[in-house]
Order: C-alpha cells, then sequence, then structure tokens
C-alpha cells in the first residue's frame, strides 16, 4: 500500500517495536494522544476508503520516532458504456463490480451473458436469469434491439495488476486496464504460452512463442475478449508504461474486395488462420489472394494478411454453414472453396493453418459480388436499380473502418436519402429477397 508521495506504510515487530497508528477520515489526535483512536497494528492495515493515517514507533513506553502521517486515495473510475445494436462483448474497470440490472436498465438491452450465466429480459416477467453481479476480471456479451449509450458510471477503479485465474481452454477475459495497448505490451508481466489465442469482435490473435500475431492489434478499455489458454494460468495486466497503442494502431476493412459485415449482428465469432496451396500441395504466397466468408450470400468476414497467412473473424451463430472464398489478389475471380460448419473456436493454427488449394484448373467464377444490382449516388440519395424497391428489405452502409453507418428498412423507388454522410468512400449492402449484394460508393 502506497500513500499519495509513494511512500511505503510498514508494521515492524522487530525487537519488541510496534508500529502504532490512527486512522482518521476527519481528522483525529496524534497517536500518542490517549483521547484519540491509537491501537497497535498487529495485522495488515485495510484501506477501504479515503484515509489519513498518522504513525509512530514505540519501543515499550517510551517515544523513539516522530510523527509520520501517510494519505491514501482510492483511485477512480469513470466510464461510458456504450453498446452497438446487436451483440457487444464489453468488460468494466470496477473494482466493486457491476450489476447486471445496472446494465440492463435501458429496456432496449436484451440479454446479458457470462460464460456460465445469463439475464434475459422476459416480455411479461422483465429481467429473469441467474447473472446478478459483473465482474472486472471477466468480459459479457449484451444482445440489445438498438444501440444504447448508458450515462456515464463512477467508481472504485479495479487495479489492472491484479492477477487473474485462467483455466486450460477458453476464458472470457475482461479488460480492466485504463489505456488501450498492444498484445505484447498488455501481457508484458503474464507468462505467456506458445500457442495461446485472444479473440475479440475486431479480430484475433495468437502467440508465436515470441510475439503476438493477428488481426487484433491492440486491447481496448471497456471491451471484451475470449482468452484460449493452453494451461491454467494467471493473467496480470501490465501497468508499468504509458502505452501509444491508441494512436498507432487502428482497425480497418479490406481495401480491395467491395464487401463488409456487421460484427454486432452474431454472437459468436470464430477465428480463421488459412494458407493458400497450388495444386501440388505447396505453400503459395497468400499476399496473392484475397479470403472472405458466407453464409448463403451474405459476408460473415474479410481475411486479412498477418503473419504471412490469412486471418479472419467470421461472424455468426453455432451451427451455420460457412463457405469459404479465396479470390485472385484484384477480387475478380473465386479461384477455391471450402466449407466449413460455424463453432466458437479457432480453425487452424500459427504452427498448422487450415489449408485451401488452388490451383490453375480450380477456378470457380467470376466474384460477382454486386449481381444485377446497381448503385449511383444522385445528389443526397442512393439510388438502387436492378431490383424492385418493394423486394429490397434493408440497405446498410459501412465506414472505411468497418462501422456501419446507416440501416434503412424502408426504401423507395427514388432510392434512400444519404445527406447526413460526409464525403468518402463507403461500402453499400443491399438485402433483396434474402439475398445480398455489395458494392463500393463514393460520396462527394
Amino acid at each position: 500500500m502506497n500513500d499519495a508521495s509513494g511512500s511505503s506504510l510498514t508494521r515492524q515487530s522487530v525487537d519488541g517495536e510496534f508500529l502504532l497508528a490512527s486512522v482518521e477520515h476527519l481528522g483525529v489526535p496524534c497517536p500518542c494522544d490517549e483521547n484519540g483512536t491509537r491501537r497497535k497494528y498487529s495485522v495488515p492495515i485495510v484501506i477501504n476508503d479515503d484515509t489519513h493515517i498518522k504513525a509512530m514507533t514505540m519501543v515499550g513506553s517510551d517515544e523513539v520516532s516522530e510523527v509520520k502521517e501517510f494519505s491514501y486515495t482510492l483511485k477512480k473510475s469513470d466510464m461510458d458504456i456504450a453498446m452497438a445494436e446487436g451483440w457487444t462483448w464489453m468488460s468494466h474497470s470496477f473494482a466493486d463490480g457491476l450489476t447486471a440490472a445496472q446494465l440492463a436498465d435501458d429496456a432496449a438491452v436484451q440479454r446479458v451473458q457470462s460464460q456460465t450465466q445469463e439475464l434475459v429480459r422476459d416480455p411479461q416477467l422483465g429481467l429473469i436469469g441467474t447473472l446478478s453481479a459483473l465482474a472486472a476480471s471477466e468480459s459479457y456479451k449484451v444482445e440489445t434491439s438498438a444501440a444504447v449509450a448508458l450515462p456515464r458510471i463512477s467508481g472504485v477503479a479495479w487495479n489492472p495488476a491484479t492477477p487473474i485465474a485462467l483455466s486450460d481452454g477458453w476464458n472470457w477475459l475482461g479488460y480492466p486496464a485504463e489505456q488501450t495497448m498492444t498484445l505484447d505490451e498488455a501481457f508484458a508481466t503474464t507468462t505467456v504460452e506458445k500457442l495461446d489465442a485472444i479473440v475479440g469482435q475486431d479480430g484475433f490473435a495468437q502467440y508465436d512463442g515470441e510475439r503476438w500475431v493477428g488481426t487484433l492489434t491492440t486491447l481496448v478499455p471497456g471491451k471484451g475478449y475470449m482468452y484460449q489458454s493452453q494451461t491454467e494460468k494467471q493473467v496480470a495486466y501490465n501497468t508499468t508504461i504509458v502505452s501509444k497503442a491508441h494512436a498507432q494502431h487502428t482497425q480497418g476493412i479490406a481495401d480491395r474486395l467491395p464487401l463488409a459485415f456487421d460484427k454486432h449482428k452474431y454472437p459468436s465469432v470464430m477465428a480463421v488462420m488459412a494458407a493458400v496451396c497450388d495444386d501440388s500441395g505447396m505453400a503459395a504466397d497468400n499476399a496473392d489472394y484475397q479470403l472472405a466468408a458466407f453464409c448463403g450470400s451474405e459476408c460473415r468476414g474479410v481475411g486479412q494478411i498477418a503473419g504471412g497467412l490469412l486471418m479472419m473473424n467470421v461472424y455468426g451463430n453455432v451451427g451455420d454453414r460457412i463457405t469459404l472464398h479465396v479470390t485472385d489478389s484484384d477480387g475478380a475471380d473465386v479461384l477455391a472453396t471450402a466449407t466449413l460448419d460455424f463453432s466458437e473456436g479457432l480453425v487452424g493454427s500459427i504452427d498448422a493453418p487450415y489449408a485451401i488449394n488452388v490451383g490453375k484448373t480450380t477456378t470457380v467464377g467470376a466474384a460477382a459480388y454486386d449481381g444485377d444490382v446497381r448503385l449511383s449516388v444522385v445528389g443526397k440519395r442512393l439510388v438502387i436499380s436492378g431490383v424492385a424497391a418493394d423486394n429490397i428489405s434493408s440497405v446498410e452502409l459501412f465506414d472505411i473502418n468497418g462501422q456501419k453507418v446507416m440501416h434503412e428498412t424502408h426504401i423507395s423507388e427514388s432510392g434512400i436519402d444519404i445527406s447526413s454522410l460526409s464525403g468518402g468512400v463507403y461500402v453499400a449492402v443491399v438485402c433483396s429477397d434474402a439475398h445480398y449484394t455489395y458494392h463500393k460508393i463514393a460520396v462527394r
């Protein structure tokens, strides 16, 4: 325990010496004053509030030191908890925890899940379930019917250096630190093992024995993660640095394929580490290919090159039938496909990536992700042709960071109003008759 100036308060019990202290909240006499709150401490002093301590050492009844004063202030944490429409993986940084009912105060919150418990909003009964308290050491999945921004929450801060016990296998891990850090920074004081993996809604990474490799480059306060540990161990987040990771790392979407996906639409992630092989089974240069995942025609993920592999978050529900498309570098031709049943976990690893064979004779066909639907920007409206407006169930627009910026379900023959969008490049996803098409558009 440190005082406000960084001094350490210890109890001495050598050669008959004991520390005598006076604990005060509003002002207490010197510990040498018999009318004060003087006491001899033979156990550690518990500090659970802002506290001022006056202390001295004595041998027998003789005073042998001057009075030393220590001031302790408990660190506070403030959080703005925002949840997107759909599913959000979250955590918090409060030492005293957060109640599930507090998190579900907004009626749009439909479900809160931990690794072993949940709280569900019933239309007649209200909030029901066994989940009552949310610990800072764990992460949670929250389902909402609309975007939710809770009023700012304040409380005593969790110490992120506190060890968090991990079991062998998957752990829903919270991130109670107050700064964004790279994975190598965050886990610098943890004994990470080769093939340990961490998955978030923004990507995933695996430890190769020396460093973390993957599409997840940072851990962000308030977000939740899933950590696959090779053995039982403890995580203690690094508190010794001031990281620049927030300014140096940003998430984005593929800059070549005209595809986008909603990472909040589904509760779970399947992390895929793939490698392309030629028709003889020899490893190819993965940078010459692109990888995307579909359930039917709905895009569920787009691969990125990391550590020389094609790595991709695939979003969905357990049991979904996922088709992987490997295209050429231009995204023009589908060269190979593979099918997987969705499961929440890892497909492939850094040491043994999921192999997809591509050869000169395996071309499947043109990658016509836009189908017969055509989009054009006319003034402040996005006009859609090639499909009747009555047959369009939704139009979603994503910015270059992969964030959904618009969701429209009422489409007219004159298109949709996009006057709220700033200039730039967007990906539009049109759903008509349960079929999805993808289009890059430029707004000026």
